[in-house]
């Protein structure tokens, strides 16, 4: 009986063959539905033709094979078209085959057919389509079972005979309908991910060519050179070539542009943070005429370790001009502007300077009133004028070494009648009395001025503004702080912009341009300095500047090294720690006295960014963080700043020659950690001399 079993399955084996014609005959007919199903009932009864042939005979007239299972595929993954040209061709060879069992034979067929349809209708109730394992299963037990029940009524088999067929056909049916079924359903499930995969791909496709900015993909090649690997379809509409000609051999991203700008363009790829995001304007010879494209891209590291820059390139050319036309404009108007207001100025100051005969009081009033708004308008017209030389790089500064100091005090004073009628005090804490920079002074004091101007034009009235003068590392920071409304969130990127304001009903009070501190920032920016501001709306805002150092300033107490916050009375030692575990942030900040200013980062850009905002007395460094491996993080730490590193990761020697400890998780308790970062700080305290690695 095994053998026969074997021979059953065997028989069955051939339902395999099919299974790729059947996958061709629904990918090829998808859309017509009738001559798909027709055409897998004449496969289905085709193979099922082969198994009957192949059947086994247990006495004369009696034959088992795996019919059933032929008949349920079919209409299962067929349809009610294909389950009837199946059955009705099976039923009819079996017919034809005569013996006892060929009416019982041809019955079970029509039998397993109806239960199948009935299956089918079941799958699809409700506009369902998709057929799952589930469903095979549900197949599989139709299959096996429904010719036992049919064969039990009509079969004319000696009880011997019914039990030995059943034995054999009923599991048969059952492996069939589950192997060839599960091989169905996951081909079925692979065509629909492709088709699926190729309909997001056509959509991608489409927006990238409909999109007003060309996608591009750049990776340094073995001699360094960019060369395109992807370029949307928008490069012939924006750039006025094929993507393929770009892509072609020996063509770089460099064949694009004038020397001019290649130069430019070769910086920026060459530049040890070329992995930043780096917007860049480029002129760009097009087949139609000079054109201005703006390329934004990001870089990465693919996993070979290459270089790659992802980005996009749009078409400015329109952008340029509009700006080209309002800088001509404005500049036209201003200077126009110039000879006339300075007529009123001076006319208006021989009047109220003329004792002889003295103005009535009235009068005066009004001419001061006059006098001051003429002042306001040539303020104006020279802000427009010198942004303009700014955006044109025609703004000269002439750069000596000079103390900070007097120029900060210039500026407190040239500022001190900017708003009498607010009572507004102005405080400065001068903590490097002799810092020295490279500077222009007029300039450098025109953005103390800018800055102090609009702390006192947006501080309540009766409040301080507080200006302080601080070394940190290598640098002199000036800070002005108001306690003022602050900065919108939604405005924080537009600080800087040409002719922006945030819109307030306070700013429009208050006047202004909006050129001040785009001005503060160009000029800042030509002293090799930065600038950048931190604000709580409702509470304030302080504007930071700060320039390299010319020459280190002396120590009160000639110790080898000045602490950057000067005395120490009312030191507060700031510590900064790293690390993207929110627990351990917790459980060392409740171990560390409350004296201690503690700054937590989870990432390595928010760790520069409190770099770049405050001065840093002490860092704790986690190395594994989400953005990356914090080594060349590590490298750039300031000598002067002790840090700790508490870490998973073993730290070779080579990368802690200079730091104060190395730890490593689950080695050293927390308690061990707090206190080593309470002697660093000591270390560090205002006062106190201490070695340099």
């Amino acid at each position: 009986m095994f053998s026969l079993f074997l021979d059953l399955i065997q028989t069955g084996s051939v339902m395999l063959l099919p299974v790729l014609l059947i996958t061709a005959i629904r990918g090829q007919f998808e859309r017509r539905r009738v001559l798909r199903d027709a055409l897998l009932g004449a496969v289905f009864a085709t193979v099922g033709l082969v198994v009957m042939a192949g059947g086994v005979e247990l006495v004369p007239g009696i034959r088992t094979d795996p019919r059933a299972a032929v008949v349920t595929l079919s209409g299962l993954f067929g349809g009610p078209i294909s389950l009837i040209i199946t059955s009705a061709a099976l039923a009819g060879f079996r017919l034809a085959q005569g013996g006892m069992g060929a009416v019982p034979g041809a019955i079970y067929i029509f039998g397993t057919g109806a239960a199948t349809l009935a299956l089918w209708l079941w799958v699809h109730r409700g506009g369902r389509r998709r057929i799952t394992n589930r469903h095979v299963r549900l197949a599989a037990a139709v299959a096996s079972v429904t010719p036992v029940v049919v064969l039990l009524f009509v079969s004319k088999a000696s009880w011997s005979v019914f039990l030995m067929s059943n034995a054999l056909s009923m599991p048969t049916n059952f492996l069939v309908v589950m192997l060839v079924g599960a091989l169905l359903v996951r081909d079925r499930e692979r065509e629909i991910a492709i088709l699926h995969r190729s309909e997001k791909q056509a959509q991608i496709n489409a927006i990238a060519k409909n999109a007003p900015a060309v996608f591009f993909q750049l990776v340094q090649d073995a001699s360094g050179l960019p060369r395109f690997t992807y370029l949307s379809a928008a490069a012939e509409r924006i750039l006025g070539r094929p993507p393929e000609t770009m892509m072609g051999e020996g063509r770089t991203l460099f064949t694009l542009f004038p020397e001019l700008d290649q130069a430019d363009l070769r910086a920026r790829l060459a530049d040890p943070d070329a992995e930043a995001n780096w917007p860049l304007d480029l002129a760009y010879a097009h087949p139609d005429g000079p054109r201005w494209l703006r390329l934004d891209a990001g870089g990465r590291r693919d996993v070979h370790d290459a270089l790659v820059w992802d980005g996009t390139i749009i078409d400015i050319t329109a952008q340029r001009e509009a700006d080209q036309m309002k800088d001509d404009f404005v500049s036209v108007v201003s200077h126009e502007l110039r000879t006339p207001l300075t007529s009123i100025r001076g006319a208006l100051g021989l009047a109220l300077n003329s004792k002889d005969p003295p103005l009535p009081g009235p009068v005066e009033n009004m001419l001061r009133i006059a006098n001051r708004n003429a002042e306001r308008l040539v303020d104006l017209v020279n802000e427009i004028l010198d942004s303009q030389k700014i955006q044109a790089g025609q703004m000269e500064l002439v750069l000596e070494t000079g103390p900070i100091r007097p120029v900060v005090e210039a500026a407190i004073t040239a500022v001190s009648e900017f708003a009498p009628g607010k009572r507004i005090a102005v405080h400065f804490e001068d903590e490097a009395p002799q810092a020295a920079a490279l500077i222009d002074d007029t300039r450098l004091a025109l953005v103390f001025e800018n800055l102090l101007s609009n702390a006192l034009k947006f501080a309540p009235p009766d409040s301080r503004v507080t200006v302080t003068s601080r070394v940190v590392g290598s640098e002199i920071r000036i800070s002005v702080a108001d306690a003022g409304p602050g900065i919108p969130a939604d405005f924080h990127e537009h600080v800087f912009d040409r002719f922006r304001q945030a819109q307030s009903a306070h700013n429009r009070s208050t006047g202004g341009t909006g050129l001040g501190l785009s001005i503060a920032r160009s000029l800042v920016e030509a002293m090799s300095g930065r600038i950048w501001f931190d604000t709580v709306e409702g509470a304030g805002t302080t504007f930071h500047v700060a320039l390299p150092c010319a020459a280190a300033p002396p120590a009160a107490d000639d110790a080898p090294l000045r602490t950057p916050r000067g005395a120490t009375e009312g030191w507060v030692p700031h510590l900064l720690y790293v690390e993207d575990d929110d627990s351990l942030q917790q459980i060392i900040r409740s171990r560390i006295d409350s004296t201690v200013r503690i700054s937590a980062a989870r990432t390595l850009e928010e760790a520069e960014a409190v770099f770049r905002r405050e001065c840093v007395d002490v860092l704790l460094l986690d190395l594994d963080l989400p953005d990356g491996m914090a080594t060349n993080f590590l490298n750039r730490i300031p000598a002067r700043i002790p840090v700790i590193v508490f870490s998973a990761f073993e730290v070779d020697a080579e990368a802690t020659t200079r730091r104060a400890r190395v730890m490593t998780k689950s080695r050293v308790p927390e308690g061990e950690v707090v206190a080593a970062v309470l002697a660093a700080i000591e270390s560090v305290r205002p006062g106190r001399a201490r070695a340099v690695a």
